[in-house]
């Protein structure tokens, strides 16, 4: 995933679920430098896994829980608890995977 899509992602993800702090951040002239921001320390997350082994949907995965979709909607946002559990359940799988992960570096040192 670029840094491009991941700041678009977290700008799409702000509109619709932060929508105050999306007008803040709009208002002030920081949306773009905070969205890029954000991106840039997710797009280097994502390298980080690829180069450990993950493929680059698992990679996805765990960057959207980690900085995405990490703030909980704002009052008024529809589904928070539907987005909670979601939010959760992308946090187990990604510890087990990387869990498993972490298990298989093992390994190849081994050989």
């Amino acid at each position: 995933m670029t840094r491009e899509e991941l700041a678009s992602k977290i700008r799409q993800h702000w509109r619709k679920w932060l929508p105050k702090k999306h007008l803040a951040l709009k208002e002030s002239g920081r949306l773009m430098e905070e969205s890029n921001s954000l991106a840039m320390r997710a797009h280097q997350r994502w390298v980080e896994l690829v180069e450990r082994g993950y493929q680059d949907h698992e990679a996805d995965e765990v960057v959207n829980a980690e900085y995405v979709y990490l703030e909980k909607p704002e009052d008024g946002a529809d589904a928070d608890r539907e987005l909670d559990a979601e939010l959760e359940e992308i946090r187990r799988e990604n510890r087990e995977m990387a869990r498993l992960f972490a298990g298989l570096g093992d390994l190849e040192d081994e050989d």
